[in-house]
């Protein structure tokens, strides 16, 4: 046992002393081993994605907007699969998975508040703004001339 635990310290001194070589040796291997299966990690990555497309899409809403999937459906079917803003139907289409994309889970982004589902169209355009109202009021002023 003792000799088992003067290993342990030894390799983990090493370790501390070696932190560099152990750092660029990590990467070397990564790079050499990722380079050489690409396309097989690529084609896994992406037949998981369209295996587990309700998991995958329900662990980034969680991480991203700390809501789950199934509030994000209560909350579609509270706007009746339209957006919040234009009140129409999603358009843009994702060849990767061959449907129409989900709306955009519009937040607030100084405290994370979900404010509703956005099409492609006018999320990009409320960014383009950084949500910004004197901005949008100007724009709205501007389109009224």
């Amino acid at each position: 046992m003792r000799d088992r635990e003067k290993q342990k310290e030894s390799r983990q001194k090493w370790e501390i002393a070696n932190k560099e070589y152990r750092k660029q040796y990590k990467k070397d291997y990564a790079k050499k081993h990722y380079a050489a299966n690409r396309e097989f990690v690529k084609a896994q990555s992406l037949q998981y994605r369209n295996n587990n497309l309700d998991k995958c899409r329900n662990s980034r809403m969680k991480r991203v907007f700390g809501i789950s999937l199934e509030e994000y459906n209560d909350l579609f079917q509270k706007q009746n699969g339209i957006c919040a803003i234009c009140m129409q139907n999603e358009t843009k289409f994702d060849s990767r998975i061959g449907k129409t994309v989900m709306l955009a889970v519009d937040h607030n982004h100084e405290t994370g508040e979900v404010r509703g589902l956005l099409c492609s169209n006018c999320n990009l355009g409320l960014g383009k703004f950084k949500d910004n109202i004197a901005a949008l009021k100007n724009a709205i002023k501007y389109l009224e001339k």
